[in-house]
């Protein structure tokens, strides 16, 4: 029962109800930032079993921040979060994969928290054999979207 659940469970977290607002734009958000951490939260058993790797993400992941100019640092306050959840049956595979800003906000109280300020996510789903190309092009799309509005915030001198 639980694993028909989690795909819907999933839409949860791409839901923008669950991530903070800005004035103006997400986009808005992303001003200033050259250097930002990265974290790749752990895959399922599923994700692995069917060829998917924390470090293959990560790596993927990262080659293309740098590449738009930003530096990757453990120690930055402002961090990239990339979540996959997915599960697999006997025909396919289904889930959902996140992209998000995440940074120090302040609250309508004044007190400051921790909160995602961009956000994309895109569900997917297919055969067991098209999950490797699949995902790849899906994350790529995501990151091409941060990237795009991260450039935006901070247009090249």
């Amino acid at each position: 029962m639980l694993r028909r659940l989690l795909p819907f469970a999933l839409l949860l977290f791409t839901s923008p109800a669950a991530t903070a607002q800005t004035e103006g734009s997400e986009s808005a958000s992303l001003e200033g930032w050259t250097e930002i951490g990265l974290v790749v939260e752990p895959i399922g058993s599923d994700a692995v079993a069917l060829g998917l790797s924390r470090q293959q993400i990560r790596s993927q992941t990262e080659r293309r921040l740098r590449k738009a100019g930003l530096t990757i640092a453990e120690t930055a306050l402002g961090r990239v979060y990339v979540h996959i959840g997915l599960v697999a049956g006997k025909l396919g595979y289904s889930g959902a994969v996140q992209v998000g800003f995440v940074q120090r906000v302040t609250l309508g109280n004044g007190r400051r928290s921790w909160g995602t300020t961009w956000e994309r996510g895109r569900v997917l789903g297919g055969p067991h054999d098209s999950l490797a190309g699949h995902f790849g092009e899906l994350l790529d799309d995501l990151l091409d979207s941060f990237i795009e509005d991260w450039l935006a915030a901070n247009p090249p001198q």
